[in-house]
């Protein structure tokens, strides 16, 4: 089993995944040898470039895999720390979708890797994690978009909803249930918090505010706009802007 089919179909499996590597290298020293041919970068890391290749009709690498999968113990961040290792170019990689493995991590719903993944770019320095955390695929998307999505959320109350809007006229003090908003900002807080001015990106596009209060997650946009000290994109689609989107919204639900 190589390392490509290994992530894929039993991700992980620590020790598995290291013996499947040092077999890798092993047969790289003999191939080596045998040919008395001075080895390319590639070769000086003979698994990384298994790695690198897709393991997915996706195109998905090693990393992406494993940062896809159910499952967040200890052992899921340690078999991503193992990859990233054997070859750093792999965290940012991007699939025929453009998502990178932190896309696939926020989809998946994974707190910690997106976490740690965030750790491991902060290591080549903050230049390196900003790239990262601001990488968008081909639908214009960043890692933040798929938190959004992912991350649990609610209406809002009139008070709540000043607080984003304040040009809401006053009215009468809807019961307010912001007891559970940590809860709710979870994957969407740990990316504000490696990077205030996520909620930024992309520059022309749909922005994660926009998309929080069309998916009718009023109070992840609380986050974002708390997160990032309003300074935020409100671009939307078709020349709308979250304002639009926010009055459209409580006109359906009769609030205003």
């Amino acid at each position: 089993m190589d390392a490509k089919l290994m992530v894929s179909t039993d991700p992980g499996d620590v020790k598995k995944l290291k013996d499947v590597l040092k077999k890798e290298d092993a047969l790289a020293v003999v191939v080596g040898t045998a040919t008395s041919e001075k080895p390319s970068e590639e070769d000086k890391s003979p698994a990384a470039g298994a790695l690198l290749k897709g393991v997915t009709p996706e195109g998905d690498t090693a990393l992406h895999a494993v940062t896809s999968t159910d499952g967040e113990g200890q052992e899921f961040l340690t078999y991503a720390g193992i990859i990233y290792r054997r070859d750093k170019s792999l965290l940012f990689a991007k699939n025929h979708k453009g998502d990178t493995p932190l896309h696939c991590a926020a989809r998946a719903g994974k707190p910690k890797m997106v976490a740690y993944l965030i750790d491991l770019a902060a290591r080549e320095g903050a230049d390196s994690m900003l790239r990262l955390l601001r990488m968008e695929n081909k639908r214009h998307e960043t890692a933040l978009h798929e938190a959004v999505r992912i991350d649990k959320g609610r209406n809002l109350g009139r008070k709540e909803r000043a607080s984003l809007y304040p040009a809401e006229p006053a009215g009468e003090e809807e019961k307010d249930d912001a007891d559970g908003a940590p809860e709710e900002k979870n994957i969407v807080k740990v990316l504000m918090g490696a990077d205030p001015e996520l909620a930024n990106y992309p520059a022309d596009g749909l922005s994660p505010l926009y998309l929080a209060i069309l998916l009718d997650k009023s109070t992840i946009a609380l986050a974002l706009y708390a997160l990032s000290g309003g300074n935020l994109s409100y671009s939307g689609a078709d020349g709308q802007n979250a304002l639009h989107i926010a009055v459209l919204r409580d006109k359906d639900t009769g609030t205003h």
